[in-house]
This record gives C-alpha cells, structure tokens and sequence, in this order.
C-alpha cells in the first residue's frame, strides 16, 4: 500500500519536535506525579481517533493512503488538548 506523509508533529503543535516534548513542557515541574509513558501512549492513540480515516500518527510523522486527504490540523489539536488534562487525571499516580 502506497502511503503519504502529511507532516511531522511540529505542523501539527506549536513547535514542539515531538509528542513526548509537547507532554513534557505540559508537565513541567510536575511530571513525578504521573505515569509520563501511558499519557503518551493514550494521547497519541485520541490523537489517531480523531484523525481522519486512512490516516495516522506513526512516530511523529502523520501518515495517509491518499494523496489529497484534508485534515484541519488546528480543530484536532485543539480537541485533543481539551481532552489532554482527562489523560492525565487518568494517569496520575
């Protein structure tokens, strides 16, 4: 199957080189108080629900099978960081 990059995370977040560097600076100072590795794992699999079908996040690349796909990157970041403080509740040790 032929697949297409639809950019690195940076187009995706304000800057940060990767997903783990987005949590991190959300965490800041705080970090010890939460399971750091499964808020990873669980934003980055809301962030691949709420992409559209055929595409995905792998790594920090997001990945599609269609050339042309449209994905409003603005509205998911911005739905996935209202659920990002929900993860971490959720995580908290």
């Amino acid at each position: 199957m032929t697949t297409y990059d639809y950019g690195n995370w940076t187009n995706f977040r304000d800057g940060s080189l990767t997903i783990e560097d987005s949590i991190g600076q959300a965490l800041r100072g705080i970090s010890e108080h939460f399971n750091v590795k499964q808020i990873i794992e669980d934003y980055r699999d809301l962030i691949n629900v709420m992409l559209p079908s055929g595409m995905m996040l792998c790594g920090n690349t997001m990945y599609g099978n269609k050339p042309d796909m449209i994905v409003d990157y603005e509205e998911i970041r911005e739905r996935a960081e209202s659920r990002f403080w929900e993860i971490a509740e959720k995580n908290e040790i």
